[in-house]
Order: structure tokens, then C-alpha cells, then sequence
């Protein structure tokens, strides 16, 4: 898996409300189906290989009616590293909205960073 989704793999300064989202995003996204949450996964490595402000990618699970959209919100450099703030919007019984932080490490992978 080229991302993590709600775990830490290093830590940089961003507020602790982004580590209370990256725990309630990846709670919600742990009760989804494995093709919902590839479907997410795939989304998001999608718009940050774009790291561009507004690259979206969206998913739909025909068999479920869930649905939800990747985007990168802004991108900014944090310690010599491009990093990208991506907002997660999940259509799940009611649309719930989270923003992560992520930076591309020197190994090329990108991070969740907080």
C-alpha cells in the first residue's frame, strides 16, 4: 500500500484537531467494504500525484449507493517536503467531510503527516 490512511508515520507540527480527524476519518472509513475503502484509497493517491489545488477524484459503490470524492484543498512545503492537505467527503447514510494532511517523503511516498 503506497498510502496510509489514519496512521502516523511521522510527526510534523499541525494542529491536534487534524489527529482527531484522521482518527474519526479512519474509523469510519474502517466500517466500509474493502472494495469502498480501495475505491478511497485509490482516490486519494490519484489527486496527490496531481498535487494540485482542486485535482478531484471521485468513487461511487453501485452495490452499496456509498459514494465519496478526494480533492486536494491547498498544497504547501513543510520542512523541505511538498505536502498537500486532501478533503475527503464520504457519502455514507449522511456526507461527512475530513481533511488530511499529507508530505511527500524523500523515499517518494506520500505520508500522513501530523
Amino acid at each position: 500500500m503506497t498510502l496510509a490512511i489514519g496512521v502516523a508515520v511521522f510527526t510534523t507540527l499541525v494542529p491536534a484537531l487534524t489527529q482527531t480527524s484522521s482518527r474519526s476519518f479512519g474509523r469510519m472509513v474502517a466500517g466500509l467494504s474493502a472494495p469502498e475503502r480501495e475505491a478511497i484509497r485509490r482516490a486519494q493517491r490519484e489527486v496527490l500525484e496531481k498535487a494540485q489545488p482542486g485535482a478531484l477524484s471521485v468513487w461511487t459503490d453501485e452495490k452499496t449507493g456509498h459514494s465519496g470524492e478526494a480533492r486536494i484543498r491547498r498544497t504547501y512545503q513543510q520542512n523541505g517536503m511538498p505536502c498537500a492537505e486532501v478533503e475527503h467527503v464520504l457519502k455514507v447514510r449522511d456526507v461527512s467531510q475530513f481533511t488530511l494532511p499529507f508530505c511527500r517523503t524523500s523515499d517518494g511516498m506520500w505520508r500522513l503527516a501530523y
